[in-house]
Order: structure tokens, then C-alpha cells, then sequence
């Protein structure tokens, strides 16, 4: 039914396709035997199940955007908004290259590890990854859409992250910046430093996920319009201070109507606070450092562990939480010295 077999050093396959009635033969883009014997026998089961589709033409730029649309309802919007970056820049690189149309087949491991190379020279490690992950996914879904047979991607490694410190904002920092916000806008700061919820969890709490009897929390949830990073649902218990922040009634379903706003929503908190750090005469401050100051605050103050810190943060992989792992010094010279 199907074969495979070695040509200058590249696995090759060779198949009958029933419906063209034509043989068919098509480089794997591998040296490795192993990987060649597994898209063998990924094709001939497709091939029995007659779902073999025969790949298809289509230049890198028609599909990306094609891609891009078929996702945008599916993720969140400033995922959407990185990915089209991550794929603005690729298309750039190839530009560059004099590969402005070239076809999605073209696209080779030796190629994306020249872009590689390529972004890491103006980018971080990290920012390079997040393009890895966007390419990946993307050449993913050309395969399950028959234009690729295998991901050109998978060979190119991630980058390496130098991984930063993660240092929130002290107590008296956090009153000289509210100092210099107006009354709803420091609530909303001391909230997010009492609870840790990213921007738009901020923007999207409604009073109907918030529950002060007996044991106060609120629920962070996961629902179309308002997805959550980790696409899961968490409880945030509150502590008697942020349940006094929450008992200021108004007559909106969102807890800080301020972030609805269309002008304020996108970009209106960041400038504010950090504007407003500027004039406190502290650290330059952003939205997410506040997040950063819950995180050390549990940690440091309230001896929470990292796993503690992970669920209340919403984190999907535990090595997020382990950038605050360097808090946990003191109780590392405790414990030598006891």
C-alpha cells in the first residue's frame, strides 16, 4: 500500500492514491528512520480509513490568515493580538529572504531555524518561544487541513529563558501610589493586590461571582467573552480588608465598571498607574507588577507555599510559579541555621 525509503541521505514515501489513480511520492523532511515509520503508519491508516486527503497548494500568508480568522472567536485577544504579531514578523523574515509568496511546503526546518536565529538576535529567549508556540500550533493545523505532512517545526528547539526575578511593590509603596490615584482607581489597585487577578479578570468580576457569607471568595470564571489565561475556573478566598473594598454598592453587574470603559479597558489602567508611580516617585509600576505584589505578599508575609501560590495565581504550569522561588530564601537560611 505505501512505502518508504531513503534518498540522499531523506526519508521519502511512496504511496498509490486511489482517487487520482496516481502514485504518489513525497519527502518526509526527516534523516530519522524512526520518524519516517511513523507518518508510514499514520498514512496507511488514513489511507484504509479513506481520509487520506492529497496536500494541497497554498502560499504561507494566504493560510496564516485564513488560520488566524478560523481562531480569533476561540482565544482570547491578546493571545490573538501576539499571535498576529509572531506571524507579521515570520512573514517579514521571509520577506527579507525574497520569500514573500513562497509556498507553505517550502517552508523547512533549515528556514525556521534561521528565523530563529534571526529574532533572537533583537528578542529574548522567551519572546522567541511564544513565536515557536503560534508557528507550531499553526503548521499543526496545515497538516490536519492536508497541506503538510509533518511540522517543520518540531526540530527547532526552544530558545533558552533567562528567567527574571519576580519583586512586588512594600506596603509604603503601595499607599504613595494610591496617594496619586483617584478613590475608584485605588480600590481597584489595593483589590488587585489583595487577590492577584490579572487585568481582565479585574475587568470581568461580577457581583454574581462574588460571595461574602460565612467564608468571603470570589469566583474567577471561564465563560465565552470573559476566558480566563488558563481556561480554568478558580476560587480566590478574600480577606476581611478586600470584603470592606467590596462593600461600596453600584447598580452594574461588574464589580469596577471603571474597566469597562472602551477607553480604559485596553490600555487606560496600565498608564494610569504607571503614570501615577511616576508621580509617587516609585518604581516604575505596571498592572501585572501588582499581581507580583499579591504573589510576594502570600509568600513572604503569609508563609503560603509556591503550590498555594500557583492556585490563587491561576497558573497552568507550576514552573510559572517558580519565579518567585527566590522569596523563599529566608526560609532556606532558617532552616541551616536551626
Amino acid at each position: 500500500m505505501a512505502s518508504i525509503y531513503l534518498r540522499n541521505e531523506i526519508w521519502w514515501i511512496k504511496f498509490h492514491d486511489i482517487r487520482s489513480n496516481k502514485s504518489v511520492r513525497k519527502s518526509l523532511k526527516t534523516k530519522s528512520k524512526r520518524e519516517a515509520r511513523n507518518a508510514l503508519k499514520d498514512l496507511e491508516g488514513r489511507l484504509v480509513r479513506g481520509e487520506y486527503k492529497h496536500l494541497r497548494n497554498v502560499t504561507i500568508r494566504a493560510y496564516m490568515e485564513s488560520h488566524l480568522r478560523h481562531i480569533e472567536n476561540d482565544l482570547r485577544h491578546n493571545t490573538i493580538k501576539s499571535y498576529r504579531t509572531s506571524g507579521k514578523l515570520f512573514l517579514d523574515f521571509l520577506n527579507i529572504q525574497g520569500m514573500r509568496d513562497i509556498n507553505l511546503r517550502k517552508i523547512s526546518p533549515e528556514l525556521l531555524k534561521d528565523f530563529k536565529a534571526w529574532r533572537l538576535v533583537k528578542v529574548s529567549g522567551r519572546t522567541f518561544n511564544n513565536d515557536r508556540i503560534f508557528l507550531l500550533a499553526l503548521f499543526n493545523s496545515a497538516i490536519t487541513d492536508g497541506y503538510l505532512v509533518e511540522n517543520p517545526m518540531r526540530v527547532v528547539k526552544r530558545a533558552r529563558e533567562e528567567r527574571s526575578l519576580k519583586f512586588g511593590l512594600s506596603s509604603e509603596e503601595i499607599d504613595l501610589l494610591c496617594a496619586e490615584l483617584r478613590e475608584e482607581i485605588a480600590r481597584i489597585v489595593r483589590f488587585d493586590v489583595g487577590t492577584g487577578l490579572r487585568k481582565c479578570e479585574l475587568a470581568n468580576l461580577q457581583w454574581s461571582d462574588v460571595h461574602l457569607v460565612e467564608k468571603p471568595y470570589i469566583t474567577v470564571r471561564n465563560i465565552e467573552g470573559a476566558r480566563t489565561k488558563s481556561r480554568r475556573e478558580r476560587i480566590v478566598p478574600l480577606s476581611p480588608d478586600m470584603v470592606r473594598l467590596l462593600k461600596i454598592p453600584n447598580d452594574f453587574p461588574y464589580v469596577f465598571p471603571k474597566l469597562q470603559e472602551k477607553n480604559f479597558r485596553e490600555h487606560g489602567l496600565w498608564k494610569t498607574v504607571m503614570r501615577a508611580s511616576q508621580r509617587a516617585g516609585i518604581r516604575r509600576c505596571t498592572p501585572h507588577m501588582l499581581r507580583h505584589t499579591f504573589a510576594s505578599n502570600m509568600i513572604r508575609k503569609k508563609n503560603a507555599s509556591l503550590y498555594v501560590v500557583s492556585r490563587l495565581l491561576g497558573h497552568s504550569h507550576s514552573s510559572t510559579t517558580e519565579n518567585y522561588a527566590h522569596l523563599l530564601d529566608d526560609d532556606l537560611h532558617d532552616a541551616i541555621n536551626r
